[in-house]
């Protein structure tokens, strides 16, 4: 991904506390992929993207990826947590 930010001249800033968690590391890359490189895809040039993560308790991690690109449509949010949909 980091190839793609810089062709589009895409600043990535990271705020994340180091944690050691329980999950399938393979799945976790693989969607965090994916999501960085949809803010990469539809931010536009010279635009910045942020990820953050923090602890929330002692068993939830919550991650953010914060791009400037123009969003989801209302109407279309809830699709998105549909399996193989794609707004």
């Amino acid at each position: 991904t980091a190839p793609l930010a810089a062709a589009k001249n895409l600043q990535i800033r990271t705020d994340c506390q180091p944690v050691s968690i329980v999950a399938d590391g393979d799945r976790l890359i693989q969607v965090l992929i994916n999501l960085i490189s949809n803010a990469i895809k539809f931010s536009p040039s010279k635009g910045e993207i942020c990820i953050e993560s923090k602890l929330i308790s002692e068993d939830r991690l919550e991650i953010g990826i914060k791009d400037q690109g123009p969003g989801i449509a209302a109407e279309e949010q809830e699709k998105i947590f549909h399996r193989f949909e794609q707004v």
